[in-house]
């Protein structure tokens, strides 16, 4: 009887969580990572990935898709909208039809334009979205007995439990657990911001008598482990076969793109905005009843006084304001979008022209995305260019993929890669073997 394991459930638990539960598989023994997860070096059964696919849900790191009533919900909340909605009210009830038809043509405009924008973006996103396939080797078994096999999949299917082989050029499909390496080299700089690719390997004896609490107090992140592929990151060299420990929102960048979705400090323009609006509340509040007790007791026709009370908070209103904000930051989502840039939020518009210095934490390896050879040097630390020849030669005779400073060496030394010159180095030398570029090595 097969044990079925504890999945995470598809709606993705808190980030502290997910880094809890990653670096106690990290650390541990690969015996035991197939037993937390029911799995075995064969893969899983067909029938038992549908079961856990219909648990897990899809491998989808998506968030919280507003719906219809949410977006109506965002594009209401205004408290400009608040307080024409009450005078158009106040309006109908007195019978002033044209003036309540008024406020609420200008009412219904500035909703329908954020919503408009926000159902645009929505769509905008989906699109891009169905456009990106990407497929995985899992290995798996039609039913208990089988021999397994490998197959390509849909990465929105893979499951907790599957055995994945991972490849050179290959997009890691969810945060996996490598149980065999082969030189291989990560570029995880999408969720470290770390440019140059990362070796993965099985983690030694003495790390695995390390407790989660010790790498939590030491400040270690889990991009930096070396049994860890996280989902989106990309293999830029080398083999691996692992095994898959979450999936979807459960995975570590779902964890973060989920906690991007909480709500947000309000800007600049929400505060200004609602600063204005609670300005002419104030100011309603206290002239319409000066105005109203003023003209009823002069002329006594406490009716008409009322009348002119509104028409004085009326007049405070600006009720094309709304539709002008609204519309102009539309325009600026329209222009961005026109330079492929989607905004899913129209204060955003306001936020971003509000900036003056934009800062980062860091350094032009990530903000160029380039690294620049200087020169080389002796274990003396003097100016030698020896060792950057043996680099030269050993680019030239190279089999596998380069790098970011294989890139830099190539360009200050030789330029793009020549026929000739490689021709030339192959009859010079022999290449016995190939060994990637490993940091801990």
């Amino acid at each position: 009887m097969t044990r079925t394991p504890a999945l995470p459930s598809a709606t993705g638990p808190p980030v502290t969580a997910v880094a809890d539960r990653l670096w106690e598989l990290a650390d541990a023994p690969v015996l035991t990572v197939f037993g937390r997860l029911a799995t075995s070096p064969k893969g899983l059964t067909e029938p038992e990935a549908a079961a856990r696919l219909a648990q897990c849900g899809d491998n989808v790191v998506t968030t919280s898709r507003e719906g219809l009533r949410a977006r109506v919900g965002s594009a209401v909340r205004s408290p400009f909208v608040a307080l024409l909605s009450v005078l158009g009210g106040v309006l109908g009830a007195l019978g002033e039809p044209r003036g309540a038809a008024t406020i609420a043509v200008m009412v219904a405009l500035s909703i329908g334009v954020r919503f408009w924008q926000h159902a645009r973006s929505e769509r905008a996103v989906a699109a891009l979205r169905e456009r990106v396939s990407v497929t995985v080797s899992v290995r798996r078994r039609a039913a208990e007995g089988y021999p397994p096999t490998v197959r390509e999949i849909p990465s929105r299917d893979v499951v907790p439990g599957d055995l994945v082989l991972l490849a050179a050029g290959d997009l890691v499909p969810a945060d996996v657990r490598v149980v065999r390496t082969e030189d291989l080299a990560v570029d995880q700089s999408a969720l470290s911001g770390e440019a140059m690719p990362v070796a993965k390997r099985l983690p030694p004896m003495v790390s695995q008598q390390r407790s989660r609490h010790h790498q939590r107090d030491t400040g270690a992140d889990v991009a930096d482990s070396p049994a860890l592929c996280l989902g989106g990151t990309c293999v830029v060299a080398g083999r691996a076969t692992g095994v898959v420990i979450a999936t979807g929102a459960n995975t570590y960048a779902g964890s973060i793109a989920r906690a991007g979705t909480e709500a947000r400090p309000e800007s600049s323009f929400d505060v200004g905005v609602r600063a204005v609006g609670w300005t002419l509340i104030r100011f309603m509040l206290v002239m319409v009843p000066i105005v109203l007790a003023v003209n009823g007791t002069v002329s006594g026709n406490w009716s008409q006084a009322l009348m002119f009370a509104v028409a004085v908070a009326v007049g405070l209103t600006p009720e094309m304001l709304p539709v002008i904000v609204t519309t102009n930051l539309a325009r600026g989502a329209v222009r961005l979008s026109d330079r492929k840039v989607i905004v899913k939020r129209l204060n955003a518009i306001q936020d971003l022209g509000a900036v003056d210095v934009l800062c980062v934490d860091k350094t032009g390896t990530l903000t160029e995305d380039r690294v620049v050879y200087a020169h080389s040097i002796d274990p003396e630390g003097r100016p030698d260019g020896q060792a950057a020849e043996y680099a030269h030669l050993a680019l030239r005779l190279q089999a596998g993929p380069g790098d970011r400073l294989d890139e830099a060496i190539m360009v200050q030394l030789g330029g793009e890669t020549d026929e000739a010159e490689v021709l030339l180095a192959e009859a010079l030398y022999d290449r016995v073997a190939e060994i990637g570029f490993d940091p801990y090595r």
